[in-house]
Protein backbone atom coordinates (compact mmCIF):
# COMPACT_ATOMS: atom_id res chain seq x y z
CA UNK A 1 0.00 0.00 0.00
CA UNK A 2 2.88 2.38 0.78
CA UNK A 3 4.62 1.62 -2.50
CA UNK A 4 1.22 2.45 -4.48
CA UNK A 5 0.61 5.68 -2.67
CA UNK A 6 4.61 6.99 -3.32
CA UNK A 7 4.61 5.67 -6.64
CA UNK A 8 1.46 7.83 -7.24
CA UNK A 9 2.53 11.16 -5.94
CA UNK A 10 5.77 10.86 -7.91
CA UNK A 11 3.45 10.45 -10.95
CA UNK A 12 1.65 13.97 -10.04
CA UNK A 13 5.22 15.54 -9.50
CA UNK A 14 7.71 14.16 -11.83
CA UNK A 15 5.25 12.71 -14.36
CA UNK A 16 6.96 9.40 -14.28
CA UNK A 17 4.42 6.50 -14.08
CA UNK A 18 6.79 3.69 -12.56
CA UNK A 19 4.71 0.41 -10.79
CA UNK A 20 6.37 -0.80 -7.92
CA UNK A 21 6.23 -4.51 -9.81
CA UNK A 22 8.92 -3.55 -12.09
CA UNK A 23 12.30 -5.19 -11.16
CA UNK A 24 15.66 -3.29 -12.31
CA UNK A 25 19.25 -4.02 -12.38
CA UNK A 26 22.15 -2.17 -11.31
CA UNK A 27 23.22 1.02 -13.39
CA UNK A 28 19.84 2.73 -14.89
CA UNK A 29 20.12 5.84 -16.07
CA UNK A 30 16.40 7.82 -16.44
CA UNK A 31 17.94 10.48 -18.81
CA UNK A 32 15.37 13.14 -17.87
CA UNK A 33 12.77 10.78 -17.19
CA UNK A 34 9.78 12.67 -17.90
CA UNK A 35 6.75 10.93 -19.23
CA UNK A 36 8.01 7.55 -18.78
CA UNK A 37 5.86 5.03 -18.32
CA UNK A 38 6.85 1.52 -16.99
CA UNK A 39 4.44 -1.73 -16.31
CA UNK A 40 3.98 -4.16 -13.50
CA UNK A 41 6.10 -6.72 -15.21
CA UNK A 42 8.63 -5.09 -16.53
CA UNK A 43 12.34 -6.60 -15.50
CA UNK A 44 15.11 -4.41 -17.14
CA UNK A 45 18.85 -5.19 -17.15
CA UNK A 46 21.88 -3.61 -15.75
CA UNK A 47 23.55 -1.00 -17.73
CA UNK A 48 20.00 0.59 -19.29
CA UNK A 49 19.55 4.21 -20.44
CA UNK A 50 16.18 4.88 -20.97
CA UNK A 51 15.40 8.81 -22.55
CA UNK A 52 12.71 10.84 -21.92
CA UNK A 53 8.75 9.71 -23.22
CA UNK A 54 9.40 5.80 -23.05
CA UNK A 55 6.73 3.77 -22.62
CA UNK A 56 7.30 0.01 -21.19
CA UNK A 57 3.94 -1.25 -21.78
CA UNK A 58 1.22 -4.40 -21.54
CA UNK A 59 -0.83 -6.27 -24.41
CA UNK A 60 -3.94 -6.63 -22.83
CA UNK A 61 -4.58 -6.84 -18.66
CA UNK A 62 -5.39 -10.10 -17.94
CA UNK A 63 -3.41 -11.21 -13.93
CA UNK A 64 -3.00 -14.74 -15.59
CA UNK A 65 -0.43 -14.01 -17.88
CA UNK A 66 3.16 -11.66 -18.13
CA UNK A 67 2.31 -9.04 -20.24
CA UNK A 68 5.16 -6.78 -20.26
CA UNK A 69 8.63 -6.14 -22.10
CA UNK A 70 12.06 -7.57 -20.89
CA UNK A 71 15.13 -5.26 -21.27
CA UNK A 72 18.56 -7.05 -21.40
CA UNK A 73 21.67 -5.63 -20.31
CA UNK A 74 23.79 -1.94 -22.14
CA UNK A 75 20.35 -1.45 -23.98
CA UNK A 76 19.67 2.27 -25.00
CA UNK A 77 15.63 2.91 -25.40
CA UNK A 78 15.59 6.27 -27.28
CA UNK A 79 13.43 8.93 -26.65
CA UNK A 80 9.33 8.70 -26.92
CA UNK A 81 10.22 4.77 -28.23
CA UNK A 82 7.11 2.52 -27.28
CA UNK A 83 8.03 -1.39 -26.49
CA UNK A 84 4.93 -3.24 -26.00
CA UNK A 85 4.11 -7.05 -24.94
CA UNK A 86 5.62 -9.50 -23.15
CA UNK A 87 8.72 -9.34 -25.59
CA UNK A 88 12.36 -9.17 -25.56
CA UNK A 89 14.86 -6.80 -26.26
CA UNK A 90 18.21 -8.43 -26.33
CA UNK A 91 21.47 -7.10 -24.60
CA UNK A 92 23.53 -4.56 -26.19
CA UNK A 93 20.48 -3.56 -28.23
CA UNK A 94 19.38 -0.01 -29.31
CA UNK A 95 15.41 0.91 -29.92
CA UNK A 96 15.67 4.12 -31.75
CA UNK A 97 13.49 7.29 -30.62
CA UNK A 98 10.00 7.25 -31.75
CA UNK A 99 9.98 3.80 -32.47
CA UNK A 100 7.37 1.14 -31.89
CA UNK A 101 8.75 -2.29 -30.79
CA UNK A 102 6.19 -5.34 -30.71
CA UNK A 103 8.65 -8.14 -31.43
CA UNK A 104 11.77 -9.32 -30.09
CA UNK A 105 14.66 -7.38 -30.68
CA UNK A 106 18.21 -9.59 -31.11
CA UNK A 107 20.98 -9.14 -29.12
CA UNK A 108 23.01 -6.30 -30.39
CA UNK A 109 20.10 -5.21 -32.95
CA UNK A 110 18.96 -1.54 -34.02
CA UNK A 111 15.44 -1.19 -33.66
CA UNK A 112 13.90 1.87 -35.67
CA UNK A 113 10.85 2.69 -37.14
CA UNK A 114 7.20 2.02 -36.61
CA UNK A 115 6.90 -0.95 -36.39
CA UNK A 116 9.81 -0.95 -35.80
CA UNK A 117 12.29 -2.98 -38.37
CA UNK A 118 16.03 -4.71 -37.25
CA UNK A 119 19.10 -4.00 -38.25
CA UNK A 120 21.73 -6.38 -37.78
CA UNK A 121 24.90 -4.76 -35.87
CA UNK A 122 28.19 -4.18 -37.95
CA UNK A 123 30.34 -6.67 -38.59
CA UNK A 124 33.60 -6.74 -37.16
CA UNK A 125 36.38 -5.72 -39.26
CA UNK A 126 38.69 -8.21 -39.18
Amino acid sequence: MIARLLQKKQSDVFYVEIHPGAQFGRGLTLGQGLGVTIGETVVVGDNVYIMHGVTLGATGTSPDFDRHPKIGSDVLLGAKCTVIGNITVGDGSVVASASLVNRLVPPGYTAIGIPARMIPPRAKDQ
